[in-house]
């Protein structure tokens, strides 16, 4: 396994292709000029939070793209709908290509870009609370199991 330790003032690979979420926080550094400290400032979150945001394939929770938001000076809609497009882009559906998906995630990946940004953050919210019961679950049956 190889860890690779990323500074802030490293920009990802120009070969890795990035989230949507991602790509507002890098295109808002390179316009601004901010470090990712001074964003979590704004933000009031820690640095590492929003430059695991910044590096990482994950969609955070809800609290933290509302922090996101302020930290960035952007309507939390528009991180919303961001996050949402992450999911389906690099996240838990996968790429976008249709290549690897079923036929019904296809279809959901392709209706994805016709949300608005309020229905997208409802989806999002939705995800998360179905992962959180998915993962919920799935801690109760290991426990069953440890006895």
């Amino acid at each position: 396994m190889t860890i690779a330790i990323v500074s802030d003032d490293t920009s990802p690979d120009e070969s890795s292709e990035l989230s949507p979420l991602q790509q507002l926080i890098w295109s808002y550094r390179e316009r601004t000029g901010e470090s990712f400290a001074a964003i979590a400032r704004r933000a009031g979150v820690a640095r590492q939070t929003i430059s695991k945001v910044a590096h990482s394939n994950s969609v955070p929770r809800s609290g933290t793209l509302d922090a996101l938001a302020r930290g960035l000076r952007v309507p939390p809609s528009d991180v919303y709908e961001l996050a949402a497009r992450s999911i389906t882009r690099r996240g838990h559906f996968g790429p976008t290509t249709g290549t690897d998906l079923s036929p019904h995630a296809t279809q959901m990946v392709r209706l994805m870009d016709s949300l608005s940004a309020g229905d997208a953050r409802d989806l999002l919210r939705l995800a998360q609370a179905f992962d959180e019961a998915i993962s919920s679950a799935q801690r109760r049956a290991a426990r069953r199991h440890l006895r």
